[in-house]
Parts: C-alpha cells; structure tokens; sequence
C-alpha cells in the first residue's frame, strides 16, 4: 500500500465551509465514517476505502467455496457456510449450540458494521453437511432465513409435515428455514433421489417461496405433473441434470420441479426471479443439445467441454420461456449471474476461448490470459435483454494468469460490480482503487477482484485488488442501502486485511484448501459515487461536492482549486472558531473584538493588545504593547510582565515583590518600598538573625551553602537566596559534594563541571 499523510476536509454546511482535521491514517484500516486520507504520491483523497472487515471462524476448516451472505431490511448481515471447528463461536440460545460431526452447517447473524455477531447456530447430523459444491441462503420479505445445501447425514434434522423427512441415498439436499434470531427450526427437508445430488443454488419469490436449482445424477429426483421436462436425460461422463424446483414457504409441498438438460454433463450456478415472476438460471452445459429456444442469440453449442448456457423459465416452470448459449472454442463456466431494473441479463465467469463473443466498444475485446485452459482463463461479463434473443454487451476482463468472474450486482446508478478470484498481478486497476498491488496466492486462486463497469461494459470505472498473501475467495456480493458493498467469503490468509473494532481481527486456523476463515467486508461506496458528476469517484475526487472535472489543485495539497480555502497553507486549525482555517483567516481573534490575535501570519487586521479579552477600545497607557485590561503595570512599562510573586501585580509596579510570603521583600527589586528580606526564600517574619553563613537560611551551614557562594560568584546570583542551577554541576538532579568538587574544577580550569578528584 501508499504513504499517507493528514489532511483536513471541508463541508459545505448552509453555503459556509466547515473544515475539520483528520490523523495519520493508513489506508488498509480507515473505517470511520468521517475518516479522509490523501495518497501521498498520486494526491487522490481517499474517503473510507474499507469500511468494516472481519474474520469468521474457529481453529478447524470454514468456507471454502460457498459463502452466500444477504441483507436483513434492518441491514444485519446473515452469512452461511460449513464448519469443522468444534469451538466455532456459536451464541446461546441459538437453534443447535452443539457441533455434530464432520462438516456441519452454520449459520451467522452479524450487525451491520461487522462489530458484533448477534446468533449463530449449526445445523446438521453426523455425516458431511453443507459440502462443495452447493450452499444457499435466502430471506424472505418476513425475515425468515431459508438455508439450503447438500447433505450424507441420514439423520439431518427434519421438522413434521415437511415435504420430505428421509435420507433417499448418496448425497441429498436439504433446505430449511429458521426464525430471524436462529432460534427456531421452523421447517426442514430432504429433497433428492438415489443418486447424488448438487450444486444447490437459491432463491425466494415474493410470497417467500423458494426455488432451488442444481444438478443431479438421480434418475427418480422428483418432478411434478405439467412440469417443463419431468424425464432424467441420461448420459454425459458423470450423468449430472440440471434441476429446478419450487416449494410453498412452510417446505410441506413441492409445487413445481423439473428437469433441464441435453446428452451430457449441465450444471447451474445460479437462480434469480425478475419482476414479472420469470425464473432465470445459468451455469454451463456439455450437452451439444442442451435445449434452447426459437430467436435465442446462439442454439449451437461451441465445443471443447462446456459453454455457459441462460435460461428462462415461467413461474411455474412448465414452459421453457428462453435459452441460449454463449461460448468459444475452448471452455467456459458460468457462475454469476444478476438482473438490472430493465430486465436485462448480465453473466460472469470463467472463459479460455480466445474467440469468446465481444461487442463492439467494450472494455476490452481481446483475451489476455496465457497458457491453457486453466492456466490463463479470463473473467468475462456478457449483458442479454431479457428474452435472451440479442447479446447487448460483452467483455473480457483479465491478466496474463487466471482471474474468474463469480458474483454480479446492480449498483444504485444501474452500474454492475463483479466481484471473483484473480491470480494475475497485471489485471486492469484503476487509478482510484483500495488496493493496486497482488497480494499473493497460487494460480488459479489468488485475490479477490473487484472490478464496476457501466451498464453498458464500455468503462471500467472502479478495480482493485482485496486480500493477503495466501489464497482468498469470493462468496457474495450485497449493495446496501447506502450503496456500500458487503463482500462475503474465505480465505487463508491470516493477514487479510480486517478493521479496529471488527468482530474478529485475528486469523484462527485451517487451510484454504479445505476453507481456512469466513471473511466478510465493507467497501465505501465513495467508489462507486459521482456526487457532482464531474467524473471522479467521491472516494479520490478532490472536490468531491463541487463539480471540477479537471480536478485542479494548484497547491497540491489534495484539495481541488474550487473548493480549497486555504490555498498554499497547510494549516487548517481553526482557534477562533469563525469556520476558516487559520492558514488564511484574515482575523484571527480569538476574544472576537476585531483585533487579531499576534502570531498568526494570515492576519491583515490589528494586533490584539489583549488576545484574550474583549476590548474595543485597546487603551494602552504605558505604551508597552499590553493593554490596560490584562497589563499587570498598566502604569509602568514592563512588556514582559514578569511577576515574580505572582500576585498579580508585576515586579516593574509591585511595592513589595515578596516570594515567601512574609512580609519582607526580595532584594535585587528596585520598586520594593518594604524591608529587605534577610532569607527572601523561607518564611521568617520575625527576621531573626542567623549566622551570615547560612546563605539558604536553612539553621545550618552545609554544601548549599558552599555551592550559592560559589553560584554567586560565577553567575552573579543573588548571594541570598539565589537559584542553584549552576550549582548541579553534573546535572544528576541533586545538589551534594560531586557538584562542589565539579565546580571547583571548573574554577581552576582542570574540567568543565566535572566532579572528579582535584588534580595538580
């Protein structure tokens, strides 16, 4: 990461600039919400790069691949994974406190700034549960939480008048569905047949439905009357159709539920429902007869193991609405898929075709991987209307090593984030970005990616890099209301980059190959906001309110031209609080008379001859420079106002300058008109007479006294009562026999104060 320096920032409250003042921040931990930090070397302001980032785990294996996150209406954060650790931080009174076996299921509510986790349950019996591939979470419009996976345990938990409460064989899925606290499992069930059943993906209707999509190898996974295609399609290396079903929200019924598939292996990644109830699924297709429609922008299957397919199904899944493929030459794989407010389809994964379909004008239309399939696969992005007849955009996104697309989201202005894994240390960064530098990782694993296009895969407006210098994985992508970006996944890294204050800030163990730690972050919407749609994001727009598109800083200082009040002057303190900084206040005045206070080099108004009173008058008699009010000899010049009694009266005016209190003055002050004092620094008002030796007046006569005398001698002291300063010769603090050896060295011209021996 870059050096960054303190700087202040401005808010323009009722048309007047209020500035405030910001510390050294590095850039991987500013979370606060008000915190501005400036990239030392590029001058790009930089406002909450990283919001919030947590660890989630315990000492064993969690994540891996799946790590589906959404959002409560409330903005807590629900997240969903597998787990081996038997000391994974589970809450009371939560539905299962008690690890199972093996792999469980858990499920996780957090607070919205990541701070606090506020329930977290297992789920699961004594075989594998929530293995690779396929885990799915979902919220209904209630806030209920549907969780849905794959299972081995014949024992899985199953609630009465569920659809389906056995095991039918090999692996099954299960959904489930819990209270919004995980307090209670409201509903569970099987759902498969007897051969393995995968890849489940999900997602709820309006009416808090699910659909389920996957891929299946069994010949009797249950289908519905009327349905699409209610016919296991054999073939294929290992036998896998793709499934779609839909239960009633309490999991009693399966109301709809087929088969989609050609003669080879097909497999979803993901099911959306767009506004009209339409159900959309993609993933990819070895089928060279995977089914598709009539005006479908491509029927034919492009070759070399799989295409990504998209399809559509009506609400009811009885009519194949739309289908089609998109491909090259070699592989592709489809894993993220979203709908804009139009309708429009937007896709992502993983392709090695150098021919893989472009548009025109898009981001980048050439493939930039090398090596092999696997090797060097690009992230792609490909848009469809809704109908799936015409590919509306489609791009390459990619370095010289593998990056792979697995999550997409419509942001606030209709811009799509996608969010998957690269290894290359050469993908396309933007200059605003949290993070241009690759981290670490193996090939085909690497970093994070984020990466925003505009809706039409034209502009690249946002990409960076988040991660550590292991592996890390995308799970889910989630905007909020406020448009900031919730990121879900896992990672090996134990220095993957978390916040003060998070949940977790501490790796605990495991390895990614079997999941390492659930990481959940916030990125700043900063990023993806053009507040005054001057073209700079907000997050290093140097006037970020104020349109200036050329983004002119004359000072350099970071902030723009058009809204710098302090140009050329680094100081943005503000003493007398009238809202401009003191680097170019024409007045600072602190008492608010209209005299400045001195000091302050921006001042162009008379100098305060009290800065810190009220005076309009400014009268000043003694012409010292001290005005009357606050002069402690408003009669006598003393512009060092020196009172050394400090009783408030200035030893130039005091009658009786007098240190000790006891009526008798010091001497050596020509204004005193009282009696000398015989020991000016130990309270004797009787003045009794001691022995003219003792110089401290202390009853005896001791080194001290030996050392004033000599004090007085050589720093024209005071013979009574003088400061003893000189007198630590070895500057050890005390005053003793070492100091008056020193002294007396010093004297003779042997050493400068040092208490050595005396030498000849």
């Amino acid at each position: 990461m870059k050096p960054w320096k303190i700087l202040s920032c401005a808010l323009i409250v009722g048309g007047i600039p209020v500035f405030f003042l910001v510390s050294f921040v590095d850039i991987s931990h500013a979370h606060d919400s008000g915190t501005v930090v400036l990239n030392a070397e590029t001058k790009h302001l930089v406002r909450d790069p990283l919001l919030a980032s947590t660890f989630l785990g315990g000492s064993g294996s969690d994540g891996h691949y799946e790590v589906p996150m959404v959002l409560d209406d409330a903005g807590n954060v629900y997240v969903a994974s597998r787990t081996n650790s038997t000391d994974f931080p589970v809450t009371p009174g939560v539905y299962d406190e008690t690890h199972n076996g093996g792999y469980d299921v858990f499920v996780a509510k957090l607070s919205s700034d990541l701070s606090t986790l506020l329930a977290c349950t297992f789920l699961g019996g004594g075989g594998e549960d929530g293995g690779w591939p396929g885990l799915a979470l979902a919220l209904d419009e209630d806030g209920h939480v549907f969780v849905a996976g794959i299972t081995t345990s014949a024992d899985f938990p199953t609630t009465a008048g569920a659809f389906d409460l056995d095991s039918n064989g090999g692996a099954d899925l299960f959904v489930a569905k819990f209270d919004a606290d995980l307090r209670n499992l409201l509903a569970s069930t099987f759902l498969g047949g007897s051969g393995n059943d995968d890849y489940i993906q999900m997602t709820v209707d309006e009416e808090g439905n699910p659909y389920l999509t996957g891929a299946t190898t069994s010949n009797d996974f249950p289908t519905t009357p009327g349905s699409y295609d209610e016919t296991y399609n054999p073939g294929g290396a290992r036998g896998y159709n793709v499934y779609v079903s839909r239960f009633d929200s309490d999991l009693e019924h399966l109301v709809a539920s087929t088969f989609l598939s050609g003669s080879g292996d097909d497999v979803p990644e993901v099911i959306l429902i767009d506004g009209q109830g339409n159900v959309f699924i993609t993933g990819w297709a070895a089928s060279t007869n995977f089914p598709t429609t009539e005006n479908a922008y491509d029927r034919t299957y492009n070759g070399h193991y799989y295409d990504v397919f998209v399809s559509k199904f009506n609400n009811d899944l009885s009519t194949l609405s739309a289908s089609t493929y998109i491909g090259g030459n070699s592989w592709e794989f489809g894993y993220g898929m979203t709908l804009d407010p139009d309708g429009n389809v937007y896709v992502t994964g993983h392709v090695a075709s150098s021919n893989f379909p472009t548009t025109s004008d898009a981001f980048d239309e050439t493939y930039n991987g090398t090596g092999g399939a696997g090797e060097g696969d690009d992230l792609f992005v490909s848009k469809f209307d809704n109908d799936l007849t015409t590919l509306l955009a489609s791009t390459f996104l990619g370095g010289s090593n593998w990056e792979n697309g697995q999550a997409l989201k419509v942001d606030h202005r209709g811009y799509i984030c996608v969010a998957g894994a690269a290894s290359s240390p050469d993908i396309p960064i933007s200059t605003c970005s949290y993070d241009a530098t690759f981290n670490g990782g193996s090939r085909n694993q690497g970093d994070v990616i984020i990466s925003i296009f505009d809706s039409n895969l034209e502009l690249l407006t946002f990409s960076t890099y988040l991660g550590g210098s292991s592996n890390d994985n995308i799970g889910a992508l989630v905007f909020d209301d406020n448009a900031h970006l919730y990121i879900s996944g896992s990672t090996g890294s134990s220095d993957f980059p978390t916040t003060v204050g998070a949940y977790d800030e501490s790796y605990n163990g495991g390895t990614f190959q079997w999941g390492g730690d659930v990481t959940l972050s916030i990125v700043s919407n900063g990023y993806w906001t053009d507040s005054d749609e001057d073209g700079a994001l907000d997050a290093c727009d140097n006037c970020p309110d104020i349109f200036n598109a050329d983004q002119a800083d004359a000072d350099g200082d970071g902030n723009g031209d058009v809204c710098d009040m302090c140009p050329g002057s680094d100081d943005f303190s503000d003493v007398d609080g009238d809202n401009l900084p003191d680097g170019c206040d024409e007045c600072t005045d602190t008492d608010g008379d209209g005299f400045g206070d001195p000091g302050y080099p921006a001042n162009t108004c008379e100098e305060d001859k009290c800065p810190h009173l009220y005076s309009l008058a400014q009268e000043d008699a003694d012409d010292d420079g001290r005005g009357d009010i606050c002069d402690n000899c408003p009669d006598v010049a003393n512009p060092d106002q020196h009172d050394g009694d400090d009783d408030g009266f200035g030893d130039a005016c005091d009658s009786c300058t007098d240190t000790d209190g006891d009526g008798y003055g010091d001497p050596g002050y020509p204004a005193n008109a009282c009696q000398e004092d015989n020991c000016p620094n130990v309270y004797n008002p009787d003045q009794t007479e001691i022995d003219r030796g003792d110089v401290d007046c202390n009853g005896g006569i001791d080194v001290l006294d030996v050392l004033a005398v000599v004090n007085h001698i050589l720093a024209s002291a005071p013979l009574v009562g003088g400061p003893l300063d000189r007198a630590d010769c070895n500057g050890d603090g005390g005053v003793n026999i070492l100091d008056a050896l020193g002294i007396i060295n010093d004297i003779l011209g042997l050493a400068e104060c040092e208490p050595t021996v005396l030498r000849p």
